[in-house]
């Protein structure tokens, strides 16, 4: 795999963007990554060859 560009988001809560953007984008996810001991959570969204998106989030985030 090639990749050219990733963009990074971080928020809340990762599982709701990542559904919004699999829904109204046809986004396709891999399975949630979560890192235990600093409690980031992590999906990476790809939408053809060259797009990915990576979905990061973590509790402490505010609203």
């Amino acid at each position: 795999m090639n990749w050219k560009l990733i963009t990074a988001l971080w928020m809340r809560e990762v599982g709701v963007l990542r559904d919004f953007y699999i829904t109204y984008f046809g986004a396709k996810s891999n399975v949630l990554y979560h890192i235990k001991k600093t409690e980031v959570k992590s999906y990476f969204l790809s939408f053809d060859e060259e797009t990915r998106l990576k979905l990061m989030g973590h509790s402490d985030i505010a609203e």
